[in-house]
């Protein structure tokens, strides 16, 4: 357990974060559970009730996440409190807990609340999926080789969602309570949760294992759908892990490439040649992928891809074609990033966590020091490995979708990992 005991903020927060392996039918049936965690626990057996708690004990928040990392999943629930020293009410930090013990370990699982969570996902994976450039990285993510976590969405798949009884809701939970927590906390958490907390079972998880995603020939696929506009999904492989010590470079790279307010794929793409709406880059960093996204006419594709392509040629020879301006804007971007988490419980919470997991030992200013360190020698070095290994576009067509994609067209984005 990592509690940082600042008091800049009036607020307490915990994470509590468990994982479990990655596989299809665990990820759609975890995000269904979610749904009866946020909502209903044996206490307060519907919503009305359960929103009637959380305000009494003065707007106690609850959230839940799912997300990826690698091979598996991650479950993190969070609370925040008022401080007791603000509210000064006999018996509120007991109330506090109670709330919390209900959530985690008390869940309402019956067959109406399983159909309405059913409904909940469904209904959302469906918006989702609206989005042309969700569709495009969830064709790029399904191409993938089967065996890869990367090509299992970690939000669920509608398909699975009829599937998945209210047993396997159960043993799921059973099996969620049954497993041990990391626990992060912000703030001077007071001696009763903290008391509460220590009896928990606990463990620090090791960082996943699982390959990097690499392709000797990449693959290419295309669909043409109903949609408001085309897009375009490509995904390189970067050939690095996240405790990398070259990982630093890696960001500054991506930074420069498509993911800086100012970068080479926008000036180039979008403000030079105007084929494109949006066009960006991120890394999925425990998959050693790069994946760049772009909203455009279906007849600017080629010239999109080839313009990418002398982008990333670019970075693998910066050091000669890259300015020390651009390599300036790029760190200073990332370090105004790294310096507004002291302003949020979570994202410092998500920077302990971190920490943990890669087994490391680094401050904030430490990592801003790595990041202003890095040179365009270091860029070059990290971009000489990229290469295509996915490429997806969703073609807008007027005369409608093919019966083959409405059969699948709800089906959800695949696991892209946080950053």
């Amino acid at each position: 357990m990592r509690i940082n005991p600042t008091n800049k903020f009036s607020d307490h927060s915990i994470s509590l974060r468990r994982m479990i392996d990655l596989n299809r039918k665990d990820a759609t049936a975890l995000n269904l559970l979610l749904y009866i965690l946020n909502g209903k626990t044996e206490k307060f057996p519907n919503r009305q009730l359960f929103s009637q708690a959380l305000n009494h004990a003065y707007a106690l928040r609850a959230y839940s996440n799912v997300s990826g990392f690698g091979d598996r999943m991650l479950l993190d629930i969070r609370f925040s409190w008022i401080s007791e020293d603000l509210v000064q009410e006999e018996g509120y930090i007991r109330e506090v807990i109670d709330l919390i013990d209900q959530i985690l370990f008390h869940p309402c699982i019956t067959q109406k609340n399983l159909d309405e969570a059913k409904y909940l996902l469904k209904n959302r994976l469906s918006m989702q999926m609206q989005d042309p450039d969700t569709q495009a990285v969830r064709l790029l993510f399904e191409s993938m080789p089967e065996d890869h976590p990367i090509s299992i969405p970690v939000q669920g798949s509608i398909e699975e969602i009829d599937k998945i009884t209210l047993e396997e809701i159960k043993q799921l939970a059973k099996r969620l309570s049954e497993t041990p927590f990391e626990i992060i906390g912000v703030g001077s958490i007071e001696k009763e949760v903290m008391d509460y907390l220590n009896a928990l079972p606990m463990q620090d998880y090791e960082c996943s294992k699982s390959p990097l995603i690499d392709l000797k020939q990449p693959a290419i696929v295309t669909a043409k759908r109903d949609i408001a506009q085309s897009s375009l999904a490509l995904l390189y492989a970067t050939h690095m892990k996240p405790d990398s010590s070259d990982y630093f470079a890696l960001m500054v790279m991506n930074a420069i490439l498509g993911s800086a307010p100012m970068n080479l794929l926008f000036e180039e793409i979008r403000e030079k040649h105007s084929f494109c709406y949006s066009i960006s880059s991120s890394l999925i960093r425990f998959d050693g992928a790069l994946l760049i996204v772009t909203g455009a006419q279906k007849d600017h594709f080629d010239e999109i891809r080839e313009l990418i392509a002398a982008q990333i040629d670019k970075l693998k020879h910066a050091t000669k074609m890259i300015s020390e301006e651009r390599l300036t804007s790029a760190r200073l971007d990332i370090v105004d990033a790294i310096r507004t988490q002291e302003d949020s419980a979570l994202r410092l919470m998500a920077q302990m966590f971190m920490n943990i997991y890669l087994k490391r030992e680094i401050s904030s200013e430490q990592m801003i020091d790595k990041i202003l360190n890095v040179s365009l020698e270091d860029v070059e070095k990290a971009a000489r490995p990229l290469h295509l290994i996915g490429d997806a576009s969703v073609i807008q067509s007027a005369e409608g979708a093919s019966e083959e994609l409405l059969n699948s067209d709800l089906e959800e984005i695949m696991q892209t990992s946080n950053e």
